[in-house]
């Protein structure tokens, strides 16, 4: 399984060191050609592509970890290769303006798309955006994000981030009728092994209405 992370802060690293803690799988990272982002790719770039994270609690032991990514793409516009997941881990108003900023063939191989931090309409900008391109790419979305996720600060590295809590309760939807199987029934896994309540809603803005 290959997951590509569409943005570089925080909650890409986190996320991705949750993902490879819980399975094999090839990760990829790309964000914009930002000064912030320049910063990044240096520090990947003298370690080896490595992110980390601590955690502020000891109750939440399980999300600390080391992460290695297998490829790092310094714009949009470099991402190539076939992934079978995309996680968009940028602010929710910038989504659309990503996925286009991406070659599009790399689009036909995604299976899914996950947002983790959506807001209302999210699920169907992306869905109807995918329809004009004629795919029919799973749409997984959080009602939020899960954690509340810094750089630490402590250690000069954007690549070193502090997870400092994380939310009691994330809902969930997804566009595949096949709801108790895949990628969703993965992450609920996930969550409810790091201490998330879980709740699966019918649709993504039941579940985007709970952004808060």
């Amino acid at each position: 399984m290959s997951v590509l992370f569409l943005g570089t802060g925080p909650a890409a690293i986190q996320t991705a060191v949750l993902i490879k803690h819980y399975f094999s799988v090839q990760l990829g990272i790309s964000g914009r050609n930002s000064v912030s982002a320049q910063i990044l790719y240096k520090a990947f770039a003298e370690n080896g592509n490595c992110g980390s994270v601590t955690v502020q609690n000891e109750k939440h032991k399980k999300l600390e970890g080391e992460v290695v990514f297998d490829y790092v793409f310094k714009d949009y516009t470099e991402v190539d290769g076939k992934w079978d997941i995309i996680v968009l881990a940028v602010t929710n108003d910038a989504y659309l303006a990503v996925l286009k900023s991406i070659n599009q063939d790399v689009l036909k191989s995604v299976e899914t798309i996950i947002l983790i931090s959506s807001c209302i309409g999210s699920t169907s900008i992306i869905k109807n955006f995918l329809q004009t391109r004629k795919l029919c790419t799973e749409i997984i979305t959080f009602s939020t994000y899960y954690g509340d996720t810094k750089m630490n600060t402590k250690l000069n590295n954007p690549a070193c981030v502090l997870t400092k809590n994380i939310k009691k309760r994330i809902y969930l939807s997804t566009t595949s009728q096949n709801k108790e199987r895949g990628i969703l029934f993965n992450l609920i896994k996930i969550l409810r092994d790091i201490g998330i309540d879980t709740v699966l809603m019918e649709s993504g803005f039941a579940a985007e209405s709970r952004c808060i």
